[in-house]
């Protein structure tokens, strides 16, 4: 079977839990005659954002690496790049299509945007995803509150996320600005082009994650470990 691993970063830049986890797996498979190969994301921090992303290829550990290359520097809309990024979403629906695996599965989807699920799916290939942290509902990734060590019981509203997004504004604040944002007043301003994407960003991970073969959760433990801890 040919397998195509999706994670948002990976040896030899980045060797946290998920990087581990997906090389481990990829391991596994590739013990069990599969055929692996991964694609990450190479996010350049002080590179402009506007500049067109690129593919570039390694090997780690004998498995060819696709990178997916892009800068962050002046993002005119840092948030709304999770759901939709179009210009990244072409450059791996390309890769899928020259690779034509039999399955693509998604260790993290932050960098390729969430929308890169809906858009193999189209390509009548199963699409695996696993969510190994809370990035998908918590811009911060840890449902961490801002203010502190408090622990996120989820975003049960729009304010609440904002609160974290922009802590320096008061409650009421932060009401007034969602009442403001709207997709006409984002095409003006970056940071309310943000506000709207935060508003509507939980909404929109759901719809496209929503769109897999498979979603598995590995974050329980975790969420009883931070329980434990705050």
């Amino acid at each position: 079977m040919k397998i195509l691993l999706g994670v948002h970063h990976f040896f030899p830049l980045h060797t946290a839990g998920t990087e581990v986890l997906t090389l481990e797996l990829a391991r596994s498979l590739r013990a069990k005659g599969h055929n692996v190969s991964i694609v990450t994301c190479v996010r350049h921090e002080s590179m402009d954002a506007r500049v067109n992303p690129w593919m570039s290829k390694d090997v780690y550990d004998s498995f060819e690496v696709y990178q997916m290359n892009f800068g962050l520097a002046r993002s005119y809309d840092p948030v709304g790049i999770h759901v939709s990024a179009p210009e990244i979403v072409n450059m791996l629906r390309k890769l899928v299509e020259a690779l034509s695996p039999d399955l693509v599965h998604f260790k993290h989807i932050k960098g390729f945007s969430v929308a890169a699920i809906s858009e193999i799916r189209k390509l009548h290939i199963p699409v695996f995803f696993s969510a190994t942290d809370y990035w998908t509902i918590c811009p911060r990734t840890n449902l961490i509150k801002a203010a502190g060590q408090e622990l996120c019981q989820g975003p049960k509203n729009p304010a609440q996320c904002l609160r974290c997004y922009l802590p320096y504004l008061p409650a009421w604040g932060t009401e007034i600005a969602l009442k403001l944002t709207s997709q006409k007043a984002g095409k003006i301003s970056g940071k309310m082009a943000s506000l709207y994407s935060l508003k509507h960003r939980v909404r929109e991970m759901t719809e496209h994650i929503n769109e897999s073969n498979e979603i598995f959760v590995s974050t329980f433990f975790w969420l009883i470990y931070w329980k434990s801890m705050v």
